[in-house]
């Protein structure tokens, strides 16, 4: 029996429980989904303050009362005035919503090169750590706490990123000073919607694909044997799963914009709101008396081509002209079919 030689550490071992720091991680993951997304709704919901009496549905109230005032007194320049002004305002008013629009739908889209940027900064990273645990962890009585611990967190960093699956082969059970469930193995998989982007020590970019044209980033992903799969479509979860959700997913490049997207959505239906206007004013107006009618200019349309297939909002049906003399008299009408 040897007294007074005191204590002898064999080793530090890291207290880590693998099934709550994996809940952590989808918890993180669906609040950073949200508040990317509120963030950004938010700003958009500035250009439409209703509540404050301004915005568009005010100058649409003020449009309809221009129109209603002129119909009252069609003779008062006054009142023709005031319409033009009111039309004015309300066009501004459209045309600016949807240049904001438009610019915050770019920003998301500059949004999603960062974000990409630093997923994959961080998973070379988690790769060099992993080269690093295995270096250190040669003999069975060593550790690399510190290094699992920054690997931790930069899974955490991840996850608020995009949803990202850590697979560790090794996962045991130690009860020596508390129920916990650690990850001492050497087997380590990274994945995003299946691909692997960490594999041990081997890092797997994301690949970003920028069409100068359209403006758009696309997100790819290259296998070991060179084929490229998209995976703009996929990706979900996290700040980039909600930037793809408002930006949108899938270009058009016939149309030259996004088939979905919620800001891509706010965008058509602002254009839709603003081509029904001008087809029920038209139609309104059309409906009044006048001395000539001129149509827009009809590009492309050919002499082979009929009017209900070249524009949708030429419908089939007949429509009336008639002719009144200066004093407001029906003299003649004519039936188009």
């Amino acid at each position: 029996v040897q007294v007074g030689t005191g204590t002898a550490i064999e080793s530090i071992v890291r207290l880590h429980d693998e099934y709550s720091y994996y809940k952590l991680k989808g918890a993180s993951n669906q609040l950073e989904y949200t508040k990317y997304m509120a963030s950004t709704l938010q700003e958009i919901a500035q250009r439409f303050p209703d509540l404050q009496n301004t915005g568009i549905l005010k100058d649409l109230e003020n449009y309809n009362k221009a129109w209603n005032d002129f119909a009252s007194n069609p003779n008062e320049n006054a009142t023709k005035i005031a319409l033009v002004k009111a039309s004015q305002t309300l066009t501004e008013s459209v045309n600016n919503t949807f240049a904001t629009l438009d610019k915050i739908q770019k920003k998301v889209n500059d949004d999603i090169k960062n974000t990409v940027d630093e997923i994959n900064r961080i998973g070379e990273e988690i790769a060099t750590i992993n080269k690093q645990i295995y270096g250190q962890e040669a003999l069975p009585t060593e550790h690399a706490n510190e290094l699992r611990d920054r690997r931790d967190e930069l899974e955490l960093t991840l996850s608020k990123l995009v949803s990202a699956v850590a697979s560790k082969n090794e996962i045991n059970q130690d009860n020596r000073l508390d129920t916990t469930i650690t990850d001492p193995g050497h087997q380590y998989n990274l994945s995003i919607e299946g691909f692997s982007i960490v594999d041990g020590i081997n890092f797997h970019p994301l690949k970003l694909d920028y069409d100068d044209k359209n403006k758009s980033y696309s997100i790819y992903y290259e296998t070991p044997d060179e084929k490229v799969r998209d995976l703009t479509a996929k990706i979900n979860g996290g700040q980039l799963g909600a930037q793809l959700d408002l930006r949108g997913r899938n270009y058009s490049k016939s149309e030259g914009k996004y088939e979905d997207g919620i800001i891509q959505g706010y965008m058509d239906s602002l254009d839709t709101f603003a081509k029904t206007m001008i087809n029920e004013t038209n139609n309104l107006y059309a409906s009044s008396a006048k001395s000539s009618v001129t149509s827009d200019y009809l590009s492309g349309l050919k002499g082979d081509i009929p009017l209900v297939n070249y524009d949708r909002t030429i419908q089939p049906g007949s429509f009336d002209i008639v002719i009144y003399d200066d004093k407001g008299d029906k003299k003649l009408t004519k039936t188009i079919t």
